[in-house]
């Protein structure tokens, strides 16, 4: 079994979930960068569902855009706290390589 399966199994995913399914091609060019598949297969399951009424899923696709626009203006934010912290950021943020993504 693996994590997803135990996921569904406690958390069964809705039989239509919202904003789920999109052209994964288009978002990750947007971001310049591929997602992870297993990230993939989470909002296709789950769509913007919010597990405990707390954590969604930055779906890419609906109604709102969860993840590329917060993204870049996140990315853009931190980098500037970075240059003035340098010591408050013990990692690179993407597009640098091993950068993270939020």
């Amino acid at each position: 079994m693996t994590a997803f399966d135990d996921l569904t199994r406690l958390i069964p995913p809705p039989s239509q979930p919202l904003w789920a399914h999109g052209d994964w091609d288009e978002v990750e060019a947007a971001l310049g960068v591929g997602l992870p598949s297993d990230f993939k297969q989470l909002v296709g399951a789950y769509g913007a569902y919010h597990f405990a009424e707390f954590l969604t899923p930055l779906t890419p696709f609906g109604g709102r855009d969860l993840l590329v626009g917060p993204a870049k203006r996140l990315l853009g934010q931190e980098r500037n706290f970075r240059e003035s912290n340098p010591e408050a950021c013990q990692y690179p943020f993407y597009p640098e390589p091993g950068g993270l993504l939020p």
